[in-house]
């Protein structure tokens, strides 16, 4: 009998019936995630220089809206445009398919300083990007526009389009 016991005593104690024996366990995993809501939205309306025969310069305006989460800090680049390199280095270009009037675009309206995107894609090295922080509210951005002066043009519609970049 006591052989009985004893054995009884190694089955329990292999079984974890024993005293002391470990509890068992079971394992799960915690996923932790977080999605980011920042976002930047941007609008435009164009650069007019209005009408004439192009003998003389014309200034014009137009607007970049970009609409970020607040806090969230964002640059504005404006590409070379269709008609880059069109009549000179450098320089964009309105055209008609065939003829063509270099313009440049200014972050102020004294035109000193051109808008462009060096500082990013490098599509048009004579000016930076604009560098703003979001507020959550739409944040408008005036590109003023210089049309140089030439010879007189034919009539026709120029025109040229600028891609622009938020960069954030």
């Amino acid at each position: 009998m006591k052989n009985l016991i004893s054995s009884f005593a190694v089955i329990a104690a292999s079984l974890g019936f024993a005293t002391g024996a470990q509890a068992a366990t079971a394992t799960s995993t915690l996923n932790v995630s977080f999605t980011s809501l920042t976002s930047c939205t941007v609008t435009t309306l164009p650069v007019d220089f209005g009408s004439g025969t192009g003998l003389s310069g014309a200034a014009g305006n137009g607007d970049v809206t970009v609409n970020c989460s607040s806090g969230i800090p964002y640059n504005v680049a404006l590409d070379f445009g269709l008609h880059y390199n069109i009549v000179g280095a450098g320089y964009r270009a309105v055209s008609d398919g065939i003829n063509a009037r270099m313009y440049r675009l200014f972050m102020d309206n004294v035109f000193g300083t051109q808008w462009g995107d060096s500082d990013f894609a490098n599509t048009y090295p004579g000016g930076a990007s604009v560098a703003d922080t979001g507020s959550g509210a739409a944040q408008p951005h005036t590109v003023y526009g210089w049309l140089e002066s030439g010879i007189v043009l034919p009539a026709g519609t120029y025109s040229d389009t600028v891609t622009v970049t938020v960069n954030y």
